[in-house]
């Protein structure tokens, strides 16, 4: 396995729950990803993949800034991705999202127009982080 040990968002499991308001508040993480949004420029009727959706804030952003693309979200960790799909319904933006591992994903070649990720190559090793550049 190129990953080795699995390491949750914030390094503990029971932090998990406290990721939105750790991250997004006093760091400058959803400023961040505004300006990935602007520099992707229009995504209209693209299928777009947000590898390490962790809460699923920039997938859902993605959704909200072009309600007609197609907006996948992909996490290897089940309990962030528990609260990246309440998070989507709870606003009502249709992002389907999928557990798995950024080093390899269940998608056949060429499923998506645009790939993106945000906050999560520095969890990996360096083998992940290569595997995960060959697999987007």
């Amino acid at each position: 396995m190129p990953g080795g040990r699995y390491v949750t968002a914030l390094s503990f499991r029971w932090l998990t729950t406290l990721y939105d308001s750790l991250v997004e508040g006093p760091q400058t993480a959803l400023g961040m990803r505004r300006g990935l949004l602007i520099s992707l420029g229009d995504l209209s009727g693209r299928k777009v993949l947000d590898v390490g959706n962790g809460t699923g804030t920039f997938a859902m952003l993605l959704r909200q800034s072009f309600p007609d693309c197609e907006v996948a979200g992909l996490d290897g960790d089940p309990r962030i991705l528990e609260q990246a799909r309440k998070k989507a319904s709870r606003v009502g933006l249709p992002v389907e999202f999928t557990e798995a591992m950024s080093y390899s994903m269940p998608y056949p070649d060429g499923s998506f127009d645009v790939v993106t990720t945000t906050l999560v190559l520095h969890h990996l090793s360096k083998d992940a982080k290569q595997a995960t550049a060959h697999e987007m």
